[in-house]
């Protein structure tokens, strides 16, 4: 007997960026008009910029885009020599050794405006169960933790003014370090915190969602279909957050092993699809005993069914026009669209940084962070649908030890079988 579906929109009500809200508009047009208050005085006492970096677009924002443009108005200002790493040559564990190899560089600096820029890489790690130096990893994360807090603490001794340009989520790494310090207390030296992470806040914020509609937490997702989108560019990504988190929550009351994406999605009643433009519902993982299952037939016999879509585009108009009992539509963006956005601001919110007071930067305060100016390229209220990670949420931890972890019933082989899955590349059918 079927069903209703239960369709719930994933909203895409989302900053399409009002750069009104934060009063940009007249700045940015200043700036790009070769304007501002050319005539304000900058902090007299900050005499140097320092820019740290590993964006490929560092090199043309520093010689030829707004960071040289806005000192350029300032010939007071000696620019020092960027480091960066070009996009050919990035290599995040050599970035970080270089940079704490340089650290007796950094605190010789003094009197200046620095910015320091990791979009691309913070350490992130899962330990392969396998590997008995695995805690050496983990002391890697901490050492990188611990070499943010000492050198924003000498920066700041040094009358510097600091600006950290990050895109890992805040909430990923409060856990505290070994040292003794929480991993985000270096924040409390910096000035403004402009934050790129899309990702970690759409991911969390779809999975919570569907986590309330299913009844809250450790209730029955039963007769649930997904379908992602392979156009929001980080499908595998998703979908392997979102194993994660059925593992880490329901581990005590399933039967996960022997380990594999179908025994987790089996033992939870979900399906998932990943729609591919062209291609149609891609089901790589169907229910024991089905070697093909029809979407429209599983959509309309789910209980619950959810989208996760990308922006809304005439190849993927199908998805915006599907439609379950309660109607609605649903989409999430690329999480890489952040950057996107932040370079939109950042000619504005540079200017102020060099220019203006730190009470000027107060303007771009919009998001929850231990930094007292923290920014993100999306806006929040407390009504709207995007939810703010929480601290210790288990699924989104920064480290994930998976010698020390402890999931019921997991052999050593299901460890490693979890971990292989952890750290795979995207399939074909979820590439875009």
């Amino acid at each position: 007997m079927k069903t209703r579906t239960k369709f719930v929109a994933l909203l895409s009500a989302i900053a399409f960026f009002m750069l009104s809200l934060f009063g940009l508009g007249g700045a940015l047009r200043a700036f790009a008009d070769g304007g501002g208050d050319a005539a304000a005085d900058p902090d007299q006492t900050l005499t140097s910029f320092y820019y740290f970096s590993d964006y490929e677009e560092s090199e043309n924002f520093y010689n030829n885009g707004f960071i040289g443009q806005c000192i350029a108005q300032n010939p007071d200002i000696t620019r020092s020599e960027p480091y960066y790493f070009s996009s050919t040559d990035y290599d995040m564990s050599s970035f970080w050794a270089t940079l704490m190899d340089k650290a007796s560089d950094f605190g010789a600096i003094s009197d200046a405006f620095v910015v320091f820029e990791v979009r691309r890489y913070m350490p992130e790690i899962i330990i392969d169960p396998t590997d008995e130096d695995g805690q050496g990893k983990v002391e890697l994360v901490d050492n990188v933790f611990a070499f943010l807090y000492d050198t924003f603490y000498q920066l700041k001794q040094n009358n510097c003014k600091i600006m950290f340009i990050c895109g890992m989520d805040e909430a990923r790494f409060t856990a505290y370090s070994s040292n003794g310090h929480a991993r985000n207390e270096f924040l409390e030296y910096v000035d403004i915190h402009i934050n790129t992470d899309l990702q970690t806040v759409y991911h969390y914020t779809a999975i919570t969602i569907m986590e309330e509609t299913v009844g809250g937490e450790y209730q029955n997702w039963d007769q649930t279909t997904i379908v992602i989108d392979v156009s929001i560019g980080d499908s595998w990504d998703f979908f392997k957050k979102l194993i994660f988190y059925f593992v880490t929550t329901y581990h005590f009351s399933k039967d996960f092993t022997p380990f594999s994406p179908e025994k987790v999605l089996q033992e939870m009643g979900v399906t998932v699809f990943f729609y591919r433009p062209g291609e149609g519902y891609i089901n790589p993982y169907p229910p024991e005993g089905d070697s093909e299952v029809d979407f429209e037939q599983k959509w309309q016999e789910s209980l619950y069914g959810f989208v996760i879509a990308g922006i809304h585009t005439a190849e993927n108009e199908e998805l915006w026009n599907l439609e379950g009992a309660c109607g609605g539509k649903a989409g999430l963006f690329p999480f890489n669209y952040g950057n996107s956005l932040v370079d939109q601001l950042l000619p504005a919110i540079m200017y102020d940084f060099i220019f203006g007071e730190t009470g000027d930067l107060q303007q771009y305060n919009n998001w929850l962070g231990r930094c007292d100016i923290t920014f993100k390229p999306i806006t929040y209220s407390p009504d709207g649908w995007l939810r703010i990670p929480g601290s210790n949420v288990p699924w989104l931890n920064v480290t994930v030890d998976l010698n020390e972890m402890e999931l019921s019933g997991f052999t050593l082989e299901d460890k490693i079988a979890f971990y292989e899955f952890l750290t795979s590349d995207p399939p074909e059918f979820a590439q875009w």
